[in-house]
């Protein structure tokens, strides 16, 4: 831990705290809080990356590229029939 946090530190005050970035994707952890909190102690709390920009902003703007509308739920529902 102390090793940590050195190099955090010294991150830190090389580089400010915004030199540091946290993201995760849809329901991979339930630790959200926990990130936001170091962040704000850290002194940077606004570089977080949530998960609906990692996952869903993406899968949002394929569907509308792709079909013209979110066409997942749609396709999801639809029973497929291969030859």
């Amino acid at each position: 831990m102390d090793e940590i946090a050195d190099r955090l530190s010294r991150l830190k005050d090389k580089y400010g705290p915004e030199t540091l970035l946290a993201a995760e994707g849809t329901y991979r952890s339930d630790l959200f809080w926990a990130r936001s909190r170091f962040f704000n102690l850290f002194g940077n709390p606004q570089n977080m990356i949530t998960p609906g920009m990692v996952c869903m902003c993406n899968l949002y703007s394929l569907n509308l590229a792709m079909a013209g509308e979110m066409a997942q739920s749609r396709v999801a529902k639809k029973k497929m029939i291969l030859p």
